[in-house]
């Protein structure tokens, strides 16, 4: 596994982890129309981000992992 496919892998689980544990909609539009995660699911998501990056990191070998890129407005 690639890089790439290693950030994909564990922003896409993150994700689910997010959804599936949010009692509210952790989307909102923004002016412009960009649909986004609110503060508060973007915060949950950089965590919840983390986290999946540091299991998968133990099962997976693909070098040193691009945490800070991963860390933006989904």
């Amino acid at each position: 596994m690639n890089n790439e496919q290693f950030v994909e892998l564990a922003a896409t689980l993150a994700g689910y982890v997010l959804e599936e544990s949010c009692d509210e909609d952790p989307y909102v539009r923004q002016a412009n129309g960009d649909v986004t995660y609110t503060e508060e699911a973007q915060e949950l998501f950089n965590r919840h981000y983390a986290t999946v990056q540091d299991i998968l990191g133990a099962y997976f070998d693909v070098g040193q992992h691009c945490t800070d890129e991963q860390e933006t407005t989904q």
